[in-house]
């Protein structure tokens, strides 16, 4: 059955019209959908070739940031184990942080640590 506007606002009735705001709520409800889906993923994981047992060495490479000149001096001779749990060194805001594993990506990417690993 149709209803025209003339007959609903005798009634003061409105059928509700779909706004911007449900359309955002369904767009959040998909991102989280998506989010739950990529955080499936095995986080955390260190790159292929490296162990807890490898060996980071500085390299010669400086970087333009102090703070990282520092934390590959701390990590030096260090197992990546051993960074991991000892290591604590100041970002460029200033917050103290706990060397973690996306330090010990971006360090060897970046050319600013190498690794040897350990005969066993």
């Amino acid at each position: 059955m149709l209803a025209w506007p003339a007959d609903n606002d005798a009634k003061a009735e409105r059928s509700p019209a779909r706004t911007s705001a449900m359309k955002v709520i369904k767009t959040a409800t998909k991102r989280s959908a998506m989010k739950a889906m990529k955080s499936s993923k095995p986080k955390g994981c260190l790159p292929k070739g490296v162990s807890l047992s490898s060996v980071l060495i500085k390299t010669s490479k400086v970087a333009k940031n102090p703070n990282i000149n520092s934390r590959t001096r701390k990590v030096n001779g260090l197992r990546v184990e051993q960074a991991m749990a000892e290591v604590k060194w100041r970002s460029p805001g200033g917050v103290m942080k706990v060397y973690g594993i996306s330090d010990v990506k971006y360090d060897l990417l970046c050319g600013y640590t190498k690794i040897r690993t350990q005969a066993k």
